[in-house]
């Protein structure tokens, strides 16, 4: 999953944003079919990529924002 990036927020590495981490486990929970009783484990951003990282110091294009997600579901 990806999530576009403000103006204040310009930089690959920052960490998500509580809407961004919100928008990843509700994305989970839809794509994966999760019971009620699923917990998000981590929820963290995945780092791009030393290439989209290299443009991003030369040109200052951001790479796409993706989220890792740890999810725990008893019923799956």
């Amino acid at each position: 999953m990806s999530f576009e990036q403000s103006e204040e927020e310009r930089h690959p590495m920052t960490p998500l944003t509580e809407s961004e981490v919100e928008a990843a486990w509700t994305t989970v929970e839809e794509e994966r079919s999760l019971s009620d009783d699923a917990r998000a484990i981590e929820i963290s951003l995945a780092e791009p990529s030393v290439e989209a990282l290299s443009s991003f110091h030369s040109d200052g294009s951001l790479p796409e924002r993706r989220a890792k997600v740890v999810a725990r579901d008893k019923n799956h």
